[in-house]
């Protein structure tokens, strides 16, 4: 099941990275702070206008994301028809998309 649930994981398809960057955290949550546009640069004609850049900044908290079952071992042992391989493929697929969803929300 494992080996199911990861090559469905690899191969389902995922589309956040080419919107969205990754950034690593080690903490509980993470605090970003920019400044606004830099002005764009116009003709000197007379006196400088002088522009004040503004600061903004959010906090992002980390959330922990599960999706839990429980099977007994023998049913998955005894599986005759084949029932929990597909439930393997699509929990890799759910997770793969997680990032999807987060990003296009």
């Amino acid at each position: 099941l494992k080996t199911l649930f990861n090559n469905a994981f690899t191969s389902a398809p995922s589309t956040w990275d080419k919107v969205a960057m990754k950034v690593p955290s080690s903490t509980g949550s993470n605090l970003y702070a920019w400044l606004s546009a830099f002005p764009k640069m116009r003709r000197w004609i007379g006196e400088k206008h002088i522009k004040n850049l503004k600061a903004y900044s959010y906090s992002v908290v980390n959330e922990d994301f599960e999706a839990t079952v429980e099977v007994d071992r023998n049913h998955i042992e005894d599986d005759q028809m084949g029932i929990y391989a597909p439930q393997a493929q699509m929990a890799g697929f759910s997770a793969k998309q997680l990032p999807d969803e987060i990003v296009y929300e």
